[in-house]
């Protein structure tokens, strides 16, 4: 900036407006020492001494581990190794009480009592990775010690069902294989907790997760649960009841899971009688979505340890809950999600081989006309039942599916 009154040549020093401009104009072209920059150059356009404003921060603020916004410390990594039934180990002393050690860390298992008090105590800890640890302690505990575990059920099961809330994938997944462990141990006792803790309709949820390896595992554990219940027809019956309910869900991931696990469910009893250690199922993919003109059908094999010839076998379905379940199905066979219809297709296979064993007295509706000179009488009799339980239009696609 030149003046009238001095010398010419000579520059006097920038105004302040100036140098709050050049600052904005370094600014807005990136370079990061800006306000560094301009007020070295006012400084040395002055006559002063440059002062460096960026000092090193204080020792105490050195080598601090970063935090989270909310001002917690980041957590650390861990690594979860998630062991199937058959992996499973007993994780308490001998009944003689000889010590054994942990080939991991050296440290000798609890005994019983220590065990029951420890699963409680990491079920309900804040850390996540205390969580796993003790889903996975009353996994083992199941397995190896079911009458002794019974007494704290009650007391694990709300926990259970706080693990299966959690916004952790991975204490999801723990818990959704303790929630299969304990239905494929306890069987049709374990059906009253499922209801009044929630358990299924969160074991459902979780099939509609966004992970794909939670949502393989919660439909496994759906098919466990349906092969564990089946022989007992009380706990089968109100199974279905509950899962009625789940299929009508404004989530059409949550309907599919309910009707896939109905479907195992009635597969099972419909393979009872026929010595066949295994169902057809209609495999869906583990993000819920498959291919509606080429559906695949895969053989799921019962649990290793399940009875193959078991002493009551599971009861055959009745007349009203086939139709019952012929309506859940023809609804979700008309789905406008893909893996809806994919479950509701395998169902309603079971439900019309379920309904061929009945006799042909009880099969056909008392209003149905059978003409045994055009057709089959079974398959007009199915067809008579289609139509006297769905309308027109979806007993039409029903036919079309099982016929």
């Amino acid at each position: 900036m030149h003046s009238d009154n001095n010398p010419e040549g000579v520059l006097t020093p920038p105004t302040a407006k100036e140098i709050a401009a050049a600052e904005a104009a370094r600014l807005r072209r990136g370079f990061a020492d800006a306000g560094a920059g301009a007020g070295a150059g006012a400084g040395a356009g002055a006559g002063d001494k440059s002062t460096n404003t960026s000092a090193p921060p204080p020792p105490e603020e050195q080598n601090v581990p970063p935090k989270l916004p909310t001002g917690l410390p980041e957590p650390t990594a861990a690594d979860v190794t998630y062991q199937t039934y058959e992996q499973l180990c007993d994780c308490v002393q001998t009944p003689t009480g000889q010590k054994r050690t942990r080939d991991d860390d050296g440290e000798t298992y609890p005994t019983l009592a220590e065990a029951f008090e420890q699963t409680t105590t990491l079920m309900a800890s804040t850390t996540w990775t205390d969580v796993v640890k003790g889903c996975n302690t009353l996994r083992r505990l199941a397995k190896f010690h079911p009458n002794a575990t019974l007494p704290i059920i009650t007391p694990a099961i709300p926990l259970l069902a706080k693990a299966l809330k959690s916004p952790r994938s991975g204490i999801i997944k723990t818990a959704v294989m303790a929630t299969a462990d304990l239905c494929r141990v306890f069987k049709g006792s374990l059906l009253p907790h499922l209801e009044s803790e929630l358990l299924l309709q969160l074991l459902i949820k979780a099939g509609s997760n966004d992970k794909k390896f939670v949502i393989e595992e919660a439909q496994n554990a759906l098919r466990n649960l349906a092969y564990s219940i089946a022989p007992d027809r009380n706990a089968g019956d109100a199974l279905l009841i509950l899962l009625e309910t789940h299929a009508k869900h404004r989530n059409p991931k949550v309907r599919a899971n309910a009707v896939l696990c109905m479907h195992a469910l009635c597969a099972q009893r419909a393979h009872a009688l026929s010595g066949d250690d295994s169902v057809a199922l209609v495999a869906m993919a583990a993000d819920g979505s498959s291919d509606e003109d080429d559906a695949t059908v895969v053989r799921l094999s019962l649990p290793e340890d399940a009875e193959r010839t078991p002493s009551t076998p599971p009861p055959p379905l009745s007349l009203p809950q086939i139709k019952a379940l012929l309506a859940v199905g023809g609804s979700q066979l008309t789905d406008k999600q893909k893996e809806a219809r994919e479950s509701a297709r395998g169902l309603l296979e079971v439900l019309h081989s379920a309904f061929q064993s009945i006799p042909l007295g009880s099969q056909s509706p008392a209003n149905a006309a059978v003409e045994a000179d055009a057709v089959d009488e079974v398959s007009a009799a199915w067809t008579a039942l289609c139509r006297e339980v769905l309308e027109a239009t979806t007993a039409n696609a029903v036919l079309k599916t099982t016929q």
